[in-house]
Order: C-alpha cells, then sequence, then structure tokens
C-alpha cells in the first residue's frame, strides 16, 4: 500500500486517543485498508478469528470517525467491499506539458492512484504534441479525448482570462502562502468555478515557490534601464516591463539559450536557480537579479474532464484528490531542494555574479504591475473576485510574515 498507510494503525490510534477530526481523502482510505486486512491475515491467524478481530477494529473506528464529526458510522459501514471495489478497471490518459517522459513527480502521482485504487484506474502518460497540439491539451481534457492534463493556469487563459491569477501576481502569495490560500482561503472553490467553464476539474499540482529576477548583461539601477531591453518574460511581469518601456519578446521555452546567443533577446527570466542553471543562461549573461518580485510563487495544475470527475465514486475521488495533494507538497520541495544547491554552485562554482533591484526600483514597479493587474481583472467579474481574494489574504499574510518570518530570516542571515 502507499507510503501513506504505513503508520495507518498509529495514525488511527492517535485519532481514536485525542478524537481528532479525519480529512475525507484518509477516511475513504483508512477504511479501505481496514476492509483489505479482511483478505490480508490469513497467514496470521485462523480466518474466523481474524475477521472477528478486524470487525471489532473497524466497528471501534467508525464510532471514533462519527464522534470526530467527519462522517456518521451508518455512511461509513454502507461502504461494503463489494461496494468499494466493485467497479471496473480503467486506463486514463494524462497529457503532462513539460516533457515527453514522465518526471518523479508525475510517476508519483501515477503510482498513488494505481495503488489506491487498487488498480482500477492506470494512468498513461503523453508528452505535448503526442494527441494534440499544446495549445489545445484543455480542450482535449474538456471534450473527453483524454481524462487529465497539466500545466500551469496561464497557458490556458485565452479561453477563460481568470486563470492568469491563479498561477501568480506581482509582489502577490510565496508558494506555501498561495498553498494556504487554496486550502483555506477560497482559492480551490474560485479556481473550481474558473475550470468548470471549460469542462475541467482544477488541482493545484506543484509550485515553483519564490523565482529570481531574471539574467542580464547590463546593471539594472532605475525603471529607465529596462528601456529598449529585449527580453523575454511572461505573463504580468511582461506587460509591466513593456509600460516601463522594454521590448518584450515571445521565445518557445525550448529556444531561450539558443536566443540568448543569437541576441535575439538580452535577457531573460524564466524558473529558478537549478532550471536556469541547467539551461546555461549563467555562461551568457553578467548578472543575476534578485528578488523576483513578478513571480513570488507559480502554480502548476492538474485538470481532470469534469463530467468524468462526477461520476467517479467517492472513494476514487479521495485516492485523486489525496495523490494530488502529495505531489503538489512534493514539487515544492523539491523546487526548495534543488534551487537551494544551484544557487550555491552557481556563486561557488561559476563565479555569478548576484545583484539585487534596489529599493526605489520596486517601489516604481509595484506600481506600474498594480495598474497593469488591476486593469486586466476589471475585465471581467470572475478575474476581479479572484484578484480581490488574492489581494485580502495577501494583506494578512505579509502581517504575520512582517513579525514571524522576516525577523527570523534577517536574524539567521546575520549571524551566518
Amino acid at each position: 500500500m502507499l507510503r501513506l498507510l504505513v503508520s495507518i494503525n498509529d495514525y488511527a490510534c492517535r485519532i481514536i486517543s485525542h478524537k481528532m477530526p479525519l480529512p475525507e481523502y484518509a477516511t475513504s482510505l483508512l477504511v479501505k485498508y481496514l476492509i483489505k486486512e479482511d483478505i490480508g491475515r490469513k497467514n496470521v491467524k485462523k480466518e474466523d478469528d481474524m475477521k472477528e478481530n478486524t470487525k471489532m477494529q473497524r466497528r471501534k473506528f467508525l464510532r471514533t470517525v462519527a464522534i470526530g464529526g467527519v462522517a456518521t458510522a451508518a455512511t461509513l459501514t454502507s461502504m461494503s467491499p463489494s461496494k468499494v471495489f466493485s467497479q471496473s478497471k480503467e486506463e486514463w490518459r494524462v497529457i503532462n506539458n513539460w516533457g515527453q517522459e514522465p518526471d518523479d513527480h508525475m510517476k508519483l502521482f501515477a503510482k498513488m492512484v494505481s495503488e489506491g485504487t487498487d488498480g482500477r484506474i492506470t494512468i498513461n502518460y503523453f508528452g505535448p504534441g503526442k494527441i494534440v497540439p499544446f495549445p489545445k491539451t484543455i480542450d482535449a481534457v474538456a471534450d473527453g479525448t483524454v481524462e487529465m492534463g497539466t500545466g500551469q493556469p496561464t497557458f490556458w487563459a485565452k479561453k477563460v482570462p481568470a486563470m492568469q491569477f491563479l498561477h501568480n501576481t506581482p509582489f502577490g502569495l510565496t508558494g506555501q502562502e498561495q498553498n494556504a490560500w487554496f486550502a483555506f482561503g477560497g482559492g480551490q472553490e474560485l479556481a473550481d468555478k474558473v475550470y468548470a467553464e471549460v469542462g475541467c476539474k482544477f488541482f493545484p499540482f506543484g509550485n515553483t515557490d519564490c523565482q529570481m529576477g531574471g539574467w542580464f548583461n547590463k546593471e539594472i539601477n532605475s525603471i529607465g534601464d529596462f528601456k529598449g531591453l529585449k527580453i523575454r518574460i511572461g505573463g504580468f511581469a511582461g506587460e509591466t516591463l513593456k509600460a516601463a518601456g522594454a521590448e518584450v519578446v515571445s521565445v518557445p521555452m525550448s529556444k531561450l539559450t539558443q536566443a540568448l546567443k543569437d541576441g535575439e533577446i538580452e535577457a531573460v527570466e524564466f524558473a529558478g536557480p537549478n532550471i536556469d542553471m541547467n539551461r546555461g543562461f549563467h555562461k551568457l549573461t553578467k548578472y543575476y537579479y534578485y528578488p523576483a518580485w513578478h513571480e513570488p510563487s507559480g502554480a502548476f495544475d492538474l485538470f481532470i474532464n469534469k463530467a468524468k470527475w462526477d461520476a467517479l465514486p467517492s472513494d476514487v475521488k479521495a485516492v485523486i484528490t489525496a495523490a494530488a495533494g502529495a505531489v503538489n507538497s512534493h514539487k515544492l520541495c523539491y523546487r526548495m531542494a534543488t534551487n537551494c544547491a544551484a544557487l550555491a554552485k552557481l556563486t561557488d562554482e561559476y563565479g555569478v555574479q548576484l545583484k539585487q533591484f534596489s529599493d526605489e526600483l520596486l517601489k516604481e514597479l509595484a506600481l506600474l504591475s498594480d495598474e497593469v493587474v488591476r486593469e486586466q481583472a476589471s475585465k471581467d467579474k470572475l478575474s476581479e473576485e479572484i484578484l480581490n481574494s488574492i489581494i485580502e489574504f495577501r494583506k494578512n499574510a505579509a502581517g504575520l510574515a512582517a513579525v514571524q518570518l522576516q525577523p527570523y530570516l534577517a536574524a539567521r542571515s546575520a549571524i551566518l
């Protein structure tokens, strides 16, 4: 079973001892685990003793769950093995727009879904362009050509402009704050409303966390230094720098390094230390600027055909939800770990010069970006609703960070 269930007996004991409320997905997986124990202990005890013991454990657990307010015992006891495991097996196809081969995150997701559903759902992977052209991925999911897709909300924003606000906003939320907004600040409900417009169900599926300010061949000391600069930078940041006089150039992700070599662009902002280093940007530019005023986070998405999702039994929904949540956390942690190591290598081994944008410049960029973002949000009610929700959550998050995180980070930096 999944690693999530390795210590499940201990977790259930803690629930029983402290009457802890249990998330919906965990309830389903625990019930399923208890059901499977009916089959799995034949070599430990006599079958009759095993069945009686398991039934007693299940009854005790269900009473505790009911006390915790998660579900009623009557609801859970109705989930008999025949009902939980009666569906036939299905093969689902996912289009992952991050590469032709599945990465570890997608492998983890597919493994968790397959194991968590006892093989009722097997996920087959396809890279961009294998089934439909890249921009048509979300259409293919919506019309049922494939069951699932992944990418990031800005990829599909031409269909529903409000999607771009789900990826990030300049001077917005950090990766962890954004996850908190999705989970507890109304973000998931708003995202579901947005993706429902194209017939899909949304899940956060990873995050870049705070990135970097970009690679440049000249110093950026004032807003005027952006004037005439040929730079690759996307989203709201690109519109902001256009307003500052920059020449924002659209370059496919696969051709960024060559564009720098050929002089098609003079500066580039992409992802963060690890991915940027692998692209070789440090070999073609002089300065690596920070902070990422434009992209303090960057949510990725997993989207499922909504009709397919709505028709799933609750236990399968719970497994998919749990697997998507695990990958969302896994990707964020992976970015942190790899970027830490990459930045050290860039500075210590490659001698990359780090430069910080001045406070004065950041204030000017904040004013410009605020105008850009608010103007875009004013074009439709859903965008405006999402932006207002983010701004409200950011206000409280900034208040906490000012007394909790920022002083600690300053103190830690002072002793290192």
